[in-house]
């Protein structure tokens, strides 16, 4: 271990590996950190090294975004092969959802993400997937004699629903601020994300994350001096970074640093190539 000295500190150090918890209010579900060994936070690859995880075996998906999605639609895909899989997938959302548990962008220009949604709602009118709309996870208990995880519901009691082989919680993810825990960094209540970046970003109207753009160099201050917090990091749990935004976040913060409103840094190394 050695100590460094820098005049400037960029943290972009991302939020991946730092995920939510299943609980109600972000906190852990009981026993959820005792179960950590059968669960799974990302995307786990079902056609590679995770196939024998999760062929022949109940899952339970957790989560409304897209990386849920993925999952359901990879499980699907390897219930093909291993006719026993089976996939079970609960939302938070309890409103109305005839079109399905995943919103679809009016006129998506990304068509992937479109086929995603639609792929992964058509499994739920079908009835390929099983999908409990409106549950929240209240504690796991791992099953020493099947080592199945009995899951038990927020006051909602499900039947022959509540034991699985696997876990996968697609629950987003926050900022590690243990690295500046002794900097005056005004922190976002809701977000954890930098205060002023996340004003700014409570202020969109969009639903579509592609209509953002950085919102500035003002937005990359903090009350510490000469430390900025850069990437999906500086979103805090907000799920809408793009890594276009990171790259003029990064324009952004070098004309603070260099102390010119109008320094390009991608148009002086293109100059200079």
């Amino acid at each position: 271990q050695r100590n460094e000295h820098a005049d400037m500190v960029i943290d972009a150090t991302g939020t991946f590996g730092n995920h939510n918890w299943l609980g109600t209010g972000g906190a852990p579900a009981v026993g959820e950190s005792l179960c950590a060994d059968m669960m799974e936070y990302g995307l786990p690859d079902m056609q590679g090294d995770a196939r024998e995880r999760y062929a022949d075996k109940h899952t339970l998906v957790v989560g409304s975004g897209y990386s849920a999605a993925t999952n359901v639609v990879a499980l699907a895909e390897l219930m093909t092969t291993f006719l026993k899989t089976q996939v079970t997938w609960i939302t938070n959302a309890s409103e109305d959802m005839s079109g399905g548990p995943i919103r679809r962008v009016p006129d998506d220009r990304l068509t992937a993400r479109d086929e995603l949604a639609c792929r992964a709602n058509q499994l739920v009118s079908d009835g390929t997937i099983q999908h409990l709309p409106g549950l929240r996870i209240d504690a796991i208990r791992r099953d020493a004699t099947t080592n199945q995880l009995s899951v038990q519901f927020e006051n909602e009691p499900v039947a022959d629903t509540t034991s699985f082989d696997n876990i996968i919680a697609n629950v987003g993810y926050r900022p590690d601020a243990s690295l500046y825990a002794e900097l005056q960094v005004h922190q976002c209540y809701a977000t954890g994300g930098p205060m002023k970046l996340a004003a700014a970003l409570l202020g969109e109207s969009s639903a579509d994350c592609l209509d953002q753009t950085s919102h500035g160099p003002a937005t990359l201050l903090t009350p510490e001096p000469n430390f900025y917090i850069l990437g999906s990091k500086s979103y805090g749990r907000n799920s809408n970074f793009l890594v276009s935004v990171g790259l003029e976040q990064i324009r952004d913060v070098f004309s603070i640093i260099g102390g010119r409103e109008d320094l390009d840094l991608y148009a002086s190394m293109s100059s200079t190539a």
